[in-house]
């Protein structure tokens, strides 16, 4: 009977066989005479590999998640801070917009108080919980708002590649996919109103809550765009004038810190500049004909724009990247005449969705067409490019 060697045994047996091999004449091993499977065992493979091979580990497939900037022009002809307010999450899981209702006003309310209060409870609730739930995210921001006004709000987020958002009221978002032939619309919100230019809305005595918020659900890829806006982008630029102006990029979109601060910058003004002109036909007037009501050209607003890419977490870890600087826009008084700067608030690096700071700005009034020529940071794009100054 054959004797049966424990491990061990063999083992010890291998390890003799590999000091018997590296005694012997290395020429002679290698002989043309000698066949790579009569070549000893030691020699073929070494001691530490025959001993003790590992199998290679599979890569970790990093996470999708946004590299978003954001940008916010408040109300031409109001001051202060603007109504609407926004928040992105340090790790990139999640962003949000919000509009107070400017009808608090009447009553010595400033509703943009709620409005911020909403987005900053958001972004605590999602750097303290981790939370990826849409819903779960806007309910505890909700129950933790004390400001008295109201206020719409949509709120977004990715997880693996799937993407929920929740929507209540006038505020939304596009998902756009690029491809050779063009965008392709991944997903687009719809507008919540209890009547035209009433949307629903959370806060006080609002018998609107948050689960009455439309939900979305969508699986992302990499390379897809989002755009996430108030009613001052939507009700000026519809979908077809977005597509024209990120048309207007003559290369790929990327995460870098440039790209999206230019983009959501473009976006803005555009819809700035669009407010401002009476004979646009605009997404706003075109919905008020519809209900009967004479309005021409675009609707005057504040104005908050979030674009973010969708891509791969670098270091797919829980450090956050540092990716969005402070920046601003001039308000525009009455004449179009650029006065004191107000914040565009993109909250990364703050604790709160306040402005962090302001950078002078070329005026939202003073676009860039096929005619000027002149060295101010200033884009030029599809809906303005067929407009006079």
């Amino acid at each position: 009977m054959a004797e049966i060697s424990s491990p061990a045994q063999q083992a010890q047996r291998l390890f003799k066989q590999h000091e018997e091999d590296e005694h012997m004449d290395p020429a002679a091993s290698c002989s043309p005479s000698r066949s790579p499977m009569q070549t000893p065992i030691g020699q073929r493979f070494g001691r530490r590999k025959m001993m003790h091979q590992v199998p290679a580990r599979p890569l970790k497939k990093k996470k999708l998640r946004f590299f978003s900037a954001g940008a916010i022009i408040p109300h031409a002809k109001k001051h202060g801070e603007g109504e609407d307010a926004m928040f992105i999450s340090q790790e990139g899981s999640a962003i949000g917009v919000s509009d107070g209702v400017g009808g608090w006003i009447e009553m010595g309310v400033d509703s943009g108080e709620y409005s911020r209060e909403l987005m900053d409870n958001a972004k605590r609730f999602v750097q303290d919980s981790g939370s990826t739930d849409p819903v779960e995210i806007l309910t505890a921001s909700y129950d933790a708002s004390q400001k008295k006004g109201t206020a719409t709000a949509c709120v977004m987020t990715i997880e693996d590649d799937v993407m929920r958002c929740v929507n209540l009221g006038d505020s939304g978002f596009i998902v756009l996919r690029p491809s050779a032939e063009g965008y392709f619309i991944v997903s687009v919100s719809k507008e919540q109103q209890h009547y035209f230019n009433c949307p629903k809305q959370l806060g006080t005595n609002s018998l609107d809550l948050p689960h009455d918020a439309d939900r979305y659900e969508e699986t992302l890829r990499e390379g897809d765009l989002v755009i996430m806006g108030t009613d001052g982008l939507f009700d000026n630029l519809g979908v077809d004038d977005i597509i024209d102006i990120l048309g207007m990029s003559d290369h790929e979109f990327s995460c870098e810190d440039a790209d999206l601060r230019k983009f959501s910058h473009m976006l803005a003004r555009g819809a700035y500049k669009v407010s401002q002109i009476p004979t646009y036909v605009s997404p706003f007037a075109r919905a008020a004909q519809e209900h009967g009501i004479d309005h021409d050209g675009g609707k005057e607003d504040d104005i908050t724009v979030i674009f973010a890419v969708v891509g791969r977490d670098p270091f797919d870890s829980e450090e956050p990247e540092h990716y969005l600087p402070p920046s601003a826009f001039p308000q525009v008084s009455k004449d179009g005449v650029s006065s004191s700067p107000a914040s565009v608030y993109h909250d990364y690096e703050s604790n709160s969705a306040s402005p962090a700071s302001t950078i002078s700005f070329s005026s939202p009034s003073r676009m860039q067409t096929d005619d000027d020529d002149d060295d101010e940071e200033t884009y030029n794009f599809g809906v303005a490019s067929m407009m006079e100054e």
